[in-house]
This record gives C-alpha cells, sequence and structure tokens, in this order.
C-alpha cells in the first residue's frame, strides 16, 4: 500500500513456522507424559471398580442370607449362593437363593436374585483354590472358607497399577488385607 511516498507493510496474520514448530513439539511432549498416566489411571479405576462389585456382592449375599436366615435349617442345605459365571470368576457371577430348599436354581420360582456379568475380560479375579461357588449354608458358615481372591489386571505390565486382594472368612465377611498386590505376568495374572 503506497500512502504519501511510503510504502505501509500489512499487519502479519496467523503463526509463524518457527512459533507452529514450538507449538507442536510442546503438545508432543504432553501427550508423551500424559498417555501413559491416563492409562494407568483408566486401569486402576477398571480394578477397584471390580473390587467394590465383588465386594458388594458378598456383602449383599451375606445380607439376602440373613434375611433368608430363618427359614433356612441345616437340614435344607443351600439357603444362599453366588456362583461364577461359567465357572469363571471373571466372567461374572449370579446370587440366588433356595427358597424353596429343592438344592436347585429356579429362575421361575425367583430364585435369581442378582446378575454380574462381564464381556470385558480385562480385569479378572482368581481365586487362592478351585471356587466356583461361595454357599452361605443353613448353619450360617460359608463353604471352602478362608479363600483369597486376587484382582488383577490380565496380562499385568511392571507399569501397571497393583491389583488387589481379598480373603473371604467362614462368616461371610470379605476384607481388603493387600491394596497393593504384585500380580503376576504370566498372562493370567494370577
Amino acid at each position: 500500500m503506497y500512502v504519501k511516498g511510503l510504502y505501509i507493510m500489512k499487519t502479519q496474520t496467523g503463526f509463524t513456522l518457527i512459533e507452529l514448530m514450538v507449538a507442536v513439539t510442546v503438545l508432543g511432549v504432553l501427550i508423551v507424559v500424559a498417555v501413559p498416566e491416563m492409562r494407568y489411571t483408566i486401569m486402576n479405576n477398571r480394578v477397584t471398580t471390580k473390587t467394590n462389585e465383588f465386594v458388594n456382592t458378598v456383602s449383599y449375599a451375606r445380607n439376602s442370607y440373613v434375611a433368608y436366615g430363618a427359614t433356612c435349617t441345616a437340614t435344607s442345605g443351600v439357603c444362599v449362593q453366588i456362583q461364577a459365571l461359567n465357572n469363571d470368576w471373571t466372567q461374572g457371577w449370579k446370587i440366588w437363593t433356595d427358597t424353596n430348599a429343592d438344592k436347585t436354581e429356579n429362575e421361575a420360582s425367583g430364585d435369581i436374585v442378582r446378575t454380574v456379568s462381564y464381556t470385558d475380560g480385562s480385569i479378572i479375579i482368581t481365586p487362592s483354590k478351585t471356587l466356583n461357588l461361595i454357599t452361605f449354608s443353613g448353619r450360617g458358615v460359608v463353604n471352602d472358607a478362608p479363600v483369597t481372591f486376587n484382582v488383577c489386571i490380565k496380562n499385568h505390565k511392571t507399569n501397571d497399577p497393583p491389583g488387589r486382594q481379598l480373603r473371604l472368612d467362614a462368616f461371610g465377611r470379605l476384607t481388603l488385607i493387600n491394596r497393593e498386590l504384585k500380580c503376576v505376568t504370566n498372562g493370567n495374572g494370577s
């Protein structure tokens, strides 16, 4: 532009190449730092959530046993059970009550109280011994107790969050005994 013998430069708009390269570099550093921390947080939340759901299920079953305790006797056998879906705690579990003392679950008679299922197998639950069923019997005790349950990330890596370890006692109390469980890296987290 020409004004009375002077050339006036137009004002610059946009970024220079150097400013753009600095911005891309800063963004790259932020991504390198943030992405692993984000994964750690997500996996830690998954472990915590599955642990809490398992604890809530056992507490619910224990409370259901107390509710049905008046009708449960040592001779009637099973009163409240938590059963692993497909014999795998990682896939989920169901709670059922033996309301008519026939020692079988019957969905039509309302025996199945609650079902929790998982399609994502990224967090696994492994009992310390072969146990696909937790039974609150008419005597008020849990079968095969005490038993510990490890809640771990499948294919655990060194920098993944720690797992949790729970202990189920003979009276159906589930206690967190290890919040910093070092999960084994053998592919299944147990």
